[in-house]
């Protein structure tokens, strides 16, 4: 009879190269690093913009001029306003929070590339990386946030209950980016021409997500509607519009914000923890 054979156990809290630890643990890991994410978030957000003259009051300008310009071609020179109540307060909730997805996604996908040197210096959980740009994400809204509100006041919008919604339609958006971003990232170190073509995407993204026109408002089929009902973006940010402004919401959002918010975090958790021994070599 064959004499059973010993297999070395690694200490407490320590597993072998190449074997992945289990979810809980990698949680419990990521946990710990906190303070580590934040660090990464803080000091992406004071590096931006440091060479230039008006330094972080750029974090202001951008987002108003670009509610400036489109607000001038679309909601003026194109007249997409005449169907659209508020319209300054729908083009402003929409561009803000569709260019906070875009950026979180977008950068993302070159996170593993960009800190490589930090991945071959010190052991972390990789998820770290992209972690911290959703964080740097989330501290930088809150200019355009403050600025949302303002321009609806400014714009004869009201405070309603509904306002006291916005904070979960914010949370659900956030998560959607977030399963997203976890794609992006491994595909993003696999393929690095995905960070070429991610801008290229979501160009169309922003197009086919109602943001400078009311997308109820096209005289078109169903199943055009139904596309956009299937789009997250699309989806929250009509949910966003809803609870500042009151616009009209269907069936279909609810389904698929729902849907989305569910399936996302959880799929890019598990994508990007599968080639979580690859990152970095």
């Amino acid at each position: 009879m064959p004499m059973a054979r010993n297999v070395p156990q690694a200490p407490e809290g320590l597993f072998p190269v190449g074997v992945r630890e289990p979810v809980r643990d990698y949680v419990a890991s990521l946990r710990s690093r906190w303070s580590l994410i934040v660090e990464l978030a803080r000091s992406d957000l004071a590096s931006r913009h440091l060479n230039t003259t008006l330094g972080q009051l750029w974090h202001l300008i951008n987002p108003a001029l670009s509610i400036l310009i489109y607000f001038l071609i679309f909601g003026v020179l194109l007249d997409t306003r005449r169907n659209v109540e508020d319209f300054l307060t729908f083009l402003v909730t929409g561009v803000f929070l569709f260019r906070f997805a875009q950026d979180i996604v977008t950068s993302s996908a070159s996170c593993i590339a960009n800190r490589k040197g930090l991945i071959r210096s010190i052991q972390f959980p990789r998820m770290v990386l992209p972690l911290s740009i959703f964080v740097r994400e989330i501290i930088e809204m809150v200019i355009p946030l403050s600025l949302l509100v303002v321009v609806a006041l400014s714009d004869g919008v009201r405070p309603t209950w509904r306002w006291l919604a916005f904070p979960l339609v914010f949370v659900a958006l956030a998560l959607v980016a977030l399963g997203l971003a976890l794609i992006a990232a491994r595909l993003g170190e696999t393929v690095p021409d995905l960070q070429l073509l991610l801008p290229h995407l979501f160009r169309i993204l922003f197009y086919m997500s109602g943001i400078l026109y009311s997308a109820r408002a096209l005289d078109t089929n169903p199943t055009v509607h139904i596309l956009f009902e299937i789009n997250p973006l699309y989806d929250a940010i009509s949910f966003a519009r809803w609870s500042i402004k009151g616009e009209t919401l269907h069936t279909g959002m609810f389904i698929g914000l729902a849907f989305w918010t569910l399936v996302l975090p959880v799929t890019g958790f598990f994508f990007f923890r599968g080639a979580e021994n690859r990152y970095g070599r």
